[in-house]
């Protein structure tokens, strides 16, 4: 009988559909290790695998990078509809200035199509910008040995040999032991831990578009954006400046030519959408009565309209873009999901990731209190993230530390805003947010202090701990900086465990929304 093993804290689901939408019986938690017998696996939408288990016990959906023993065919795309050619060798090698070989083309179009690099200047600013990063294509592994990684512990470099094994590769060269796990999770491709070269080789440009996204690249130029806002968020400074605008340069005047127009064109496909019941389409995800007039739209019940793009945002709503058609000026609205129906949804977009640079600091090598000083931590990691070069060194919490104890003690959250506000950081203590508020916050580039249980079950929990969340996975799910290790493991591995970890929305229901919606206790900033 064939077996898989879930190789973190996962979930089995009734449906292929984004956690959030689903209630708390059409979820099985899956705690790490744990191993089934199956009859059979098949791919599914939205990223899933469908897995019918031995012995009749059920048909559940779940995400294949969680589990080993998946054996589906290693070349098998990422997603299961047919992808357009967003831009064509020609095109790419003449803004290139190289010859790309079809294997690099595949990855190069798939790149596009999975991250939605697929409006002109989307296309534009992404392949200027590895154009120069990679020389034209000359170089997509570092030239360097990568020796000077070695033991580069903040990229996960923990291992004899991981500096050159994880050196730079691909066109914006991913780095690090961490990145390389991160993108194997997301790709689900366990062999990408193999090491710069078979990145290099089979994932130049979706390595890329991983930062890309990672990044929030399109969110920051479809307003519209020079190549010098582009470049800086890219390199952190300016280096090639002028090498990048000559490669923008290029790729405009090859992209908005009338050929490459209709192919990214194309991509356009209508999906009709039908109101089940009447509604409001709004701007903002807000409560109505927050609205103005100008912010929402009411749609009958039995209207279609066709659209051609849709994504699950947070609680149960859809970002839907209308095709061909527009509110009050606007063609791209929020919706309840429950009130429409959507006829294809294996062209469903998720909602994207969002990892914030925050830096990371543990509470138990602090200078007092070590096993309860939590709150600093995470306070003084959010301080560090809008206040660089305040708390240096990576010992830098201890000198927030100090301060909170001149005021009083670290678990007083008033305390906690007089530090904050003494090193100039705005803050407000809450006891009502869901988890709506805190993904608006992060969609601001904003990190949130939260307060958890962290001990007992998931149903029964206990303690009391807290942490930062500076990101949010396409699932929903909280990304954390936990200073005092990780819950997933219940705080029995090392501390380090605690920088990037994943707590599930269905966890944090019962640990943080402890007493229902709009129960959560947190911190918010107003830098």
């Amino acid at each position: 009988m064939k077996q898989i093993t879930a190789k973190v804290n996962t979930k089995f689901k009734k449906l292929p559909i984004d956690s959030s939408q689903l209630k708390p019986e059409q979820i099985v938690l899956v705690i790490a290790g744990k191993t089934y017998g199956v009859e059979a696996i098949e791919q599914a939408d939205n990223g899933h695998i469908q897995v019918t288990l031995a012995a009749n016990s059920g048909t559940f959906y779940a995400f294949r990078q969680d589990w080993e023993g998946i054996n589906l065919n290693e070349s098998q795309p990422l997603i299961t509809q047919d992808e357009a050619e967003v831009i064509t060798q020609e095109d790419a090698e003449a803004i290139f200035g190289n010859s790309i070989s079809q294997h690099y083309m595949a990855d190069l179009n798939h790149c596009l199509n999975i991250f939605q690099i697929n409006t002109p200047p989307r296309i534009c600013h992404f392949i200027s910008q590895i154009a120069h990063e990679s020389g034209g294509l000359q170089w997509l592994k570092e030239l360097d040995d990568g020796d000077y990684l070695e033991g580069r512990s903040d990229l996960g470099n923990t291992c004899s040999g991981d500096g050159p094994k994880y050196k730079g590769a691909g066109a914006i060269q991913l780095t690090g032991r961490n990145n390389y796990k991160a993108f194997c999770d997301a790709i689900g491709d366990a062999k990408i831990m193999d090491g710069c070269d078979y990145v290099a080789d089979k994932y130049p440009f979706t390595s890329a578009g991983f930062w890309w996204q990672n990044n929030g690249m399109n969110e920051l130029l479809d307003p519209g954006a020079t190549v010098e806002k582009i470049t800086l968020r890219v390199n952190g400074g300016y280096n090639g400046l002028e090498d990048r605008q000559q490669y923008y340069e290029k790729a405009c005047q090859v992209i908005n030519s009338q050929k490459t127009s209709q192919t990214v064109a194309k991509q356009e496909a209508a999906l009709p959408i039908k109101f089940v019941k009447t509604t409001t389409l709004r701007t903002v995800i807000e409560d109505i009565a927050e609205l103005s007039e100008e912010q929402q739209v009411e749609i009958e019940e039995g209207s279609v309209y066709q659209i051609h793009s849709y994504a699950y945002q947070t609680g149960d709503y859809l970002k839907i873009a209308f095709l061909g058609q527009s509110f009050k000026g606007k063609n791209t609205w929020f919706v309840h999901s429950q009130d429409v129906e959507v006829s294809n949804p294996r062209l469903q977009i998720k909602p994207n990731k969002i990892l914030l640079p925050l830096p990371w600091f543990p509470q138990t090598d602090n200078y007092r209190d070590a096993e309860r000083t939590c709150n600093s931590s995470s306070c003084a990691m959010c301080l560090e993230y809008f206040r660089p070069g305040k708390l240096p060194g990576k010992d830098g919490d201890n000198i927030y530390v100090e301060v909170v104890f001149e005021y009083g003690d670290t678990t007083d959250h008033e305390v906690q805003t007089k530090a904050l506000a003494q090193f100039g950081l705005n803050s407000t203590w809450n006891t009502n947010l869901d988890f709506e508020d805190v993904y608006r916050e992060l969609e601001a580039g904003r990190p949130a202090v939260i307060g958890i249980y962290h001990r007992g079950t998931t149903e029964h929990p206990s303690g009391g701990h807290m942490i930062v969340v500076r990101g949010r996975t396409e699932e929903g799910d909280f990304i954390v900086n936990d200073p005092y290790g990780s819950l997933n493991d219940g705080y029995t591995g090392a501390v380090e465990n605690g920088t990037g970890a994943i707590y599930g929305k269905y966890e944090m229901t019962y640990r943080w929304t402890t007493d229902g919606p709009g129960t959560g206790w947190g911190r918010l900033f107003q830098p």
